[in-house]
C-alpha cells in the first residue's frame, strides 16, 4: 500500500521477474489487470490497478514472469488481458488470490495464467467480465492457457454470447473450446459450462469427483441451439439443462455404460424444447438388465 504514485517497469535489454506482493493487506480489494497502448514506446503496457493506491504499469514483452499476491480479506479480480513475451519457455502470470473467499473473472489472456485460489471458497469465471453478465460472456479472447489451483474453487466456463457452432471438450481436469486455449484445473468443488447459441458439439470425457457435501459437481446449462452432447464417462454427478432439439448420447460403440459411474440428470431449459436421450451400450460384452421407473421429475433409467 506504499505505492502512492504511478509506477512503470521496463527492461529493454532483457527479461525481468516481477513480484507484486500485497499479501499483508487486511482490506478487500478490487484488482483489475488490463492492457493499454503505450504513448512512449511501441507496444502495450499491462496495468495492475486497484491492488495499490496507484496503478502499476508493466511492459509485458520485457517480462520473464509476473507474480501477484493479494491479501486475505476476500478480493475481486477482473482479468481482461495477461502479458506475453518472448522469454525462453514463455511468460506465465501467477495470481495468488489470498486466503479469503475470492471472486475471479477472466475474459482475456495473451500469456499463460495460473490462478492459485489458496484458501477460502473461491468463484472463478472464465469468459465473464463481471458476475451477472453471463449473457455477454465469450471465450473468444482466451488465447493463452489457464491453470486453476486451490482446495475449494468453483469454475464457470461461459461462452453464452457466441452465435457460431463450436466443439467443447470437458474432462475431469480440463475444459476447452476448439480453437481456444485450454483451461486446466485441480480439486474443484463445482464445474459449469455455459455454451453458446449455435449448434454445438459437447464431448464429455469424464466428470469431476464432487467433494463431500456437494451433490452435483459438473453442470452444462442454458445452452442454446440444437446441441449434441456425447458422454463417454462420468465419475461424479452431472446435471444437463439444454434447449432447442438437443441430442444427448450416453455411451457409444466403443465405450459401454460401464463407465457411467456418476448419475446424470437431464432437464429441458424451457417450454417447447425437446431433448432426445440415447443410451448406447453396444460395447457391453455380457447380458445386462435395464430398468425404467417413474421419478419425481421424469422417468429414471438405470442399467
Amino acid at each position: 500500500q506504499g505505492i502512492l504514485g504511478a509506477l512503470a517497469v521496463t527492461n529493454f535489454f532483457g527479461f525481468s521477474a516481477v513480484n507484486v506482493d500485497n499479501s499483508a493487506d487486511t482490506a478487500a480489494r478490487i484488482v483489475i489487470l488490463s492492457d493499454q497502448p503505450s504513448t512512449t514506446f511501441n507496444g502495450f503496457y499491462n496495468v495492475i490497478s486497484g491492488l495499490a493506491p496507484a496503478a502499476i504499469r508493466l511492459f509485458g514483452r520485457n517480462l520473464r514472469s509476473l507474480a501477484i499476491r493479494a491479501g486475505n480479506a476476500g478480493n475481486t479480480f477482473r482479468i481482461h488481458a495477461t502479458p506475453s513475451s518472448g522469454t525462453p519457455g514463455g511468460l506465465t502470470t501467477t495470481i495468488s488470490t489470498g486466503e479469503g473467499n475470492d471472486q475471479v473473472n477472466v475474459n482475456g489472456t495473451s500469456g499463460a495464467l495460473t490462478l492459485n485460489g489458496q484458501g477460502g471458497s473461491n468463484s472463478i469465471a472464465v469468459g465473464l467480465n463481471s458476475p451477472g453478465e453471463e449473457a455477454t460472456s465469450s471465450l473468444d479472447r482466451i488465447n493463452a492457457p489457464i491453470n486453476v489451483l486451490g482446495l475449494s474453487n468453483s469454475l464457470l466456463v461461459a461462452d453464452a454470447a457466441s452465435t457460431t457452432s463450436h466443439v467443447y471438450v470437458m474432462d475431469r481436469n480440463f475444459v476447452q473450446r476448439e480453437g481456444k486455449a485450454r483451461i486446466d484445473f485441480q480439486n474443484l468443488s463445482r464445474l459449469s459450462l455455459n455454451a453458446g447459441q449455435g449448434t454445438d458439439q459437447i464431448n464429455v470425457r469424464d466428470t469431476i469427483s464432487p467433494p463431500i457435501g456437494f451433490l452435483t459437481a459438473t453442470t452444462i446449462f442454458r445452452s442454446g441451439g440444437d446441441d449434441r452432447i456425447s458422454i463417454s464417462r462420468t465419475t461424479g454427478h452431472m446435471a444437463i439443462n439444454v434447449g432447442g432439439n438437443s441430442v444427448i448420447e450416453v455411451g457409444n460403440a466403443l465405450n459401454s455404460l460401464d463407465n457411467i459411474q456418476g448419475r446424470i440428470s437431464v432437464t429441458p431449459s424451457g417450454a417447447g424444447n425437446y431433448v432426445t436421450l440415447i443410451l448406447n451400450d453396444q460395447a457391453a460384452t455380457t447380458g445386462q438388465q435395464f430398468d425404467v421407473a417413474p421419478g419425481a421429475f421424469g422417468p429414471l433409467f438405470q442399467r
